[in-house]
């Protein structure tokens, strides 16, 4: 099983800490780089259990290995996409908020903070369009809003957002 491992995991000794550690544990499950007998590698997520006999002897180990290569590489893909999108939304100018269709929040970038007054504490993901709404006028009027004014200013927001373009 030793000669899944890569060379510098077998140099290190990690196969012997991995079979002492299932001898002790029973299984032990973890995530690695493995190496084919032709030495290309692929990313596994590894059972190594061990196997006893009818007395209670050790008698060996059986180590399932799952190819999760393409998993790994999507988790990395994800992760970079991820990152550029945080980096973006937190470095532009303007104000951005992201609704689904059913007018509930996935996200805004720090900009609207400033612009607003709100927080992610008091609008976090899923807070209704309308309610974020009546609080950023709120929280700029440093008091109530009307409901006649805030009607007409949800109307108005929903009025831009309904545009093919967009709304500002």
């Amino acid at each position: 099983l030793a000669m899944l491992y890569r060379h510098e995991d077998q140099i290190s000794g990690q196969p012997a800490k991995d079979f002492e550690m299932a001898r002790l544990q029973g299984n032990i499950r973890r995530e690695a780089w493995c190496q084919r007998k032709d030495g290309s590698l692929y990313w596994a997520h590894v059972t190594l259990e061990s196997l006893y006999d009818s007395r209670g002897r050790l008698r060996g180990y059986a180590q399932i290995s799952r190819n999760m290569t393409q998993f790994k590489a999507d988790q990395d893909r994800l992760a970079a996409l991820t990152a550029n999108l945080d980096a973006a939304l937190n470095h532009m100018q303007q104000g951005l908020c992201l609704f689904t269709a059913d007018e509930k929040l996935v996200l805004f970038n720090p900009r609207i903070s400033k612009i607003f007054g709100i927080t992610h504490e008091t609008c976090p993901a899923g807070t209704s369009f309308p309610i974020m709404l009546r609080q950023a006028l709120e929280l700029r009027a440093n008091g109530p809003v009307p409901d006649a004014a805030f009607a007409e200013a949800l109307g108005r927001h929903r009025a831009l957002m309904a545009k093919p373009e967009g709304g500002t």
